[in-house]
């Protein structure tokens, strides 16, 4: 796999720096140290500091920095997928450098999560969601969504989200009648709340967890919501446990700094709550529907529920579409964690967005 690329790189070249520092980038490193031993890796040309799998902080230049290595390296191996700005700066200063090609990134990815997500397949009972699950990671991977596509027109998914996909999407998988308090980590403007009370014929109570519902509320929804007076919305955001967290501010993308240190948008301090902690300071005795969309903050959250979830036994709709590494850990995580549950699998746009893992108690499972 990677034979061709090592072959471009000059015999005379055995000073390295890498232009990215991620999953790429470390597996590049490996593998680039086994094929010539003379080769030494320097630096990597990064936005951020950024620490590999093994916890190791590399020295990290800033793209505007790069003049300041021009003569201590031989070459610059690019690892992102969108190289052209860097090569524009590395032109400038006659720096050389290879990109690496978009299959062999795709590749490399696809080897790092491979064993992983074999195990995430195997959660999935039903071949149907086996095959959905499939043709998503290879989306993922090959960023081809034709397959994506054929799925959303055979199963009639709009490829917006508007109004018609609000009557499925969380809700696709779930026992209906068995809801009455849901816990919505991920509340955003509450457009969903509406769905939610129309198809849930039982539902009583919303305990909405939403940091920057003033922000993203509509005035209308608000005004309704007030009058209809079923839910509760709280101003926390949905962790493992109390804390004060940097979230960046961009609608139904708001997601926490940690997540996303690149983020441009507006920031601000937050605090954080376990499912665990609110329904023990709200006294909520009984939990029987969970629905997490909380840009990839969705593993935390999970663990700061497990004791409810353990206790109360609700189901679930969590998304797992925020990044590679959710897609694969959240399903073995449920698997693992909590007993006697039945797994299927949702999908609702056209690309990679919008995949929800459902969790359903086997007590709950319709006949």
């Amino acid at each position: 796999m990677f034979e061709q690329l090592f072959n471009q790189i000059p015999k005379n070249a055995k000073k390295i720096a890498f232009y990215g520092a991620g999953t790429v980038a470390y597996k590049l490193k490996e593998e680039l140290e086994k094929y010539n031993k003379d080769i030494k890796i320097l630096y990597y040309i990064d936005k951020e500091k950024t620490k590999d799998e093994k916890g190791i902080l590399y020295p990290i230049i800033k793209p505007y920095e790069i003049e300041t290595i021009k003569d201590k390296i031989d070459l610059v191996l690019i690892t992102v997928k969108r190289p052209y700005e860097i090569s524009n700066i590395l032109n400038f200063f006659d720096i050389p450098h290879i990109s690496i090609s978009t299959v062999l990134d795709s590749e490399i990815r696809l080897l790092k999560y491979q064993d992983d997500y074999k195990k995430a397949l195997e959660v999935f009972e039903l071949d149907q969601d086996k095959n959905l699950y499939e043709i998503l990671w290879r989306a993922r991977i090959d960023r081809d969504f034709s397959n994506i596509e054929k799925y959303v027109q055979k199963h009639n998914i709009s490829k917006t989200l508007i109004p018609e996909n609000y009557q499925i999407h969380y809700l696709e998988y779930i026992n209906k009648q068995a809801v009455e308090t849901i816990i919505d980590c991920g509340f955003f403007n509450g457009c969903n709340a509406f769905s939610f009370k129309k198809y849930l014929k039982n539902l009583k109570k919303i305990w909405a967890l939403e940091p920057a519902y003033d922000i993203n509320k509509d005035e209308n929804y608000d005004i309704l919501l007030k009058k209809l007076n079923f839910v509760e919305i709280l101003p926390y955001a949905a962790w493992d446990k109390k804390d004060n967290l940097e979230i960046s501010i961009h609608g139904s993308g708001t997601t926490l700094v940690n997540k996303n240190p690149n983020a441009i948008y507006p920031k601000r301090k937050i605090p954080t709550i376990s499912i665990d902690e609110l329904c023990e300071e709200n006294n909520i005795k009984k939990v029987d529907f969970i629905k997490m969309d909380i840009e990839g903050s969705e593993q935390q959250a999970l663990r700061g529920g497990g004791s409810i979830v353990k206790k109360h036994r609700p189901q679930l709709a969590i998304s797992i579409y925020h990044t590679h590494d959710d897609f694969v850990s959240i399903p073995q995580y449920l698997a693992k964690t909590f007993d006697d549950y039945t797994f299927r699998l949702g999908h609702y746009h056209c690309g990679i967005l919008e995949t929800v893992l459902y969790a359903i108690p086997n007590e709950l499972m319709k006949k």
